[in-house]
């Protein structure tokens, strides 16, 4: 329940929780930050200092779990991979503007999964571009064209050279809970929804919040109009916005449409 990359997490410490993590391969471990950089940073720098035969421990770890279970810390260690296979790297997105600032980061560290919280959802959020599938970012018409890479004022996108493997994993999102907390507009959640399903990556609806949406027929909810609200798909309260009632998080539970989606990426041996 911490940022493993906060500033004040020395790289020591960071070695010595990764190799816990590769004696312990029987537990998955969701390391989720906010500071994508510093991950990359490391996860990069870790990557380039391995032993000799391809897929070791890092010469920085192995010897910390050697001398965790007692034996000499210069025996190589050949029985787990790097990256950790059950460590799976994440970064937390908000909004739209942090997708566009964390998620290129985080598809650019080493990781055996990545995967992107949106929670708390506080606006529509477009994954497309970091999702399987034809490119779709805003800056790629048509795709890259190699031939066109010495016209000038061209800007080839990057992403149409990412492969299947530099993409998303997983797709977490839910709404803000708290006594301070704001409304998430439902078509937020079923945007996200939709764009996994196109793409087959799992989607994990964790809950909408405080606050939920409602339908036509539940116009008995709005009788304490000190609860209710209209929000706009911008996310800002509007006349002809849909109608919303804080009925807080156990009430507004966590279906969408009633449907539970708490899909799960595929767990390798």
């Amino acid at each position: 329940m911490s940022d493993l990359f906060h500033e004040e997490v020395t790289d020591e410490q960071l070695d010595q929780k990764f190799a816990v993590m590769a004696l312990c391969p029987q537990h998955l471990f969701f390391v989720l930050t906010k500071r994508p950089e510093r991950m990359r940073e490391y996860m990069r720098w870790v990557s380039n200092h391995h032993y000799e035969m391809p897929h070791d421990m890092p010469d920085r770890i192995g010897p910390i779990m050697n001398k965790m279970q007692g034996q000499p810390t210069d025996t190589p260690r050949i029985d787990a991979r790097w990256p950790l296979p059950n460590v799976w790297l994440g970064v937390t997105a908000e909004d739209q503007a942090r997708a566009d600032e964390r998620i290129p980061i985080l598809l650019d560290t080493p990781a055996a999964k990545r995967f992107v919280s949106i929670e708390p959802m506080l606006g529509a959020v477009d994954l497309r571009p970091y999702l399987p599938g034809p490119c779709q970012h805003p800056e790629c018409e048509n795709g890259c064209v190699p031939a066109l890479g010495d016209f000038p004022g061209y800007r080839p996108c990057p992403w149409c050279e990412l492969g299947a493997e530099d993409r998303l994993d997983w797709v977490i999102c839910g709404g803000e809970s708290g006594p301070h907390a704001r409304p998430a507009h439902p078509d937020w959640f079923r945007g996200l929804r939709d764009q996994c399903a196109e793409a087959g990556v799992p989607f994990h609806f964790k809950q909408h919040g405080v606050w939920v949406g409602l339908k036509a027929n539940d116009g008995e909810w709005l009788t304490n109009s000190e609860t209710m609200i209209r929000l706009n798909e911008a996310g800002k309260r509007a006349d002809e916005g849909w109608p919303m009632q804080r009925v807080g998080l156990r009430w507004a539970g966590h279906l969408l449409d009633g449907v539970e989606y708490r899909q799960f990426p595929e767990v390798g041996a």
